[in-house]
């Protein structure tokens, strides 16, 4: 698997058109060295991986500082308890939600998944130390 796969790969689940194995998504990101082995930290179970080197979604210059996951199987993920998120992949990437939504035009929100959604500026837990981050999220349902 060259390089640009991989990022291919998370390009392709963000655009939230097919299915996708979220941890497959996250271990190529980490074989081609995209983003860290180790999150940067972990809430409600979903894991946060900080990039290692400048990772731009493709064809729209936007920075993508931080990956995340969950799937109810796999070894990246744990459950924490009460929580049961839903399948998904998504990424903190450094622009105002209104820039990331110009950049990859309106969310497809529909009532049922799959949808990708593009969210304010977060301001999560383990984000409060890196202002200014959007996410954007492909979100399969449970």
């Amino acid at each position: 698997m060259s390089k640009a796969d991989a990022v291919a790969e998370l390009d392709q689940a963000l655009t939230c058109t097919q299915t996708f194995s979220p941890q497959d998504v996250l271990i190529d990101l980490q074989h081609e060295g995209w983003i860290a082995t180790k999150p940067a930290f972990v809430m409600d179970g979903i894991p946060s991986f900080p990039t290692v080197k400048p990772l731009r979604l493709r064809g729209r210059g936007l920075a993508v500082k931080f990956v995340s996951g969950w799937a109810p199987h796999g070894s990246l993920f744990s459950r924490a308890p009460g929580t049961a998120p839903d399948t998904f992949v998504s990424v903190a990437v450094e622009a105002t939600p209104e820039i990331v939504a110009e950049k990859l035009g309106a969310a497809n929100a529909q009532a049922e998944p799959p949808h990708r959604l593009i969210g304010e500026e977060i301001i999560a837990y383990g984000y409060r130390k890196h202002p200014g981050l959007t996410e954007v999220e492909c979100d399969l349902g449970p």
